[in-house]
């Protein structure tokens, strides 16, 4: 085999957002300050940039048992790539315990998949993967378009050998 990798999605695939879900009722909240108040709205973007997101215990176990194996763990969000949210967003991933990745590919950074929709973008940088010498033996996410196969040939299976669907019972990206 290849270089085995597994991908993992971030947000309620390996760090829960409980916290600010609940904060907003349920409901979503793009902008805004963030600070965690009774009868407050917590802004999304505010909550990533304050790295309070707790780790979903079976995704880091699933983590921290690739890592045992000698397999190649790559986080790949819909996050935006800016300097800040990336600090940040390491700083949450190891905070929680996620320790060694090998590559967080937040959305923008590569000027090849950057244009894309987030579908199309997560497609496009497992491809990459794929192309450098990697298999994908498992690509995990809670959203199907952290899953999605490629429309020119589904027999990609999204580059994965295999796909799993975390539950997420608090949205849906189309």
């Amino acid at each position: 085999m290849r270089k085995p990798a597994i991908v993992l999605d971030i947000d309620e695939t390996s760090l829960s957002n409980w916290a600010q879900i609940w904060q907003d009722d349920f409901g979503y909240v793009g902008s805004g300050a963030c600070d965690m108040k009774p009868d407050t709205a917590c802004g999304f973007h505010a909550w990533e940039l304050m790295a309070l997101a707790s780790a979903i215990e079976p995704t880091l176990a699933l983590f921290n048992l690739a890592k045992q194996k000698k397999v190649a763990v790559f986080f790949v969000t819909g996050r935006r790539d800016a300097p800040d949210l990336r600090a940040a967003t390491e700083s949450n991933l190891t905070k929680v315990g996620y320790l060694g990745w090998d590559r967080l590919i937040m959305r923008g950074a590569n000027p090849v998949c950057k244009d894309n929709d987030v579908t199309s973008y997560k497609r496009c940088e497992r491809k990459g993967l794929a192309e450098s010498g990697f298999t994908i033996i498992a690509n995990v996410g809670d959203q199907w378009s952290d899953l999605d196969s490629d429309a020119a040939d589904p027999s990609k299976g999204s580059y994965a050998e295999k796909i799993y669907k975390v539950p997420n019972p608090f949205y849906y990206i189309p």
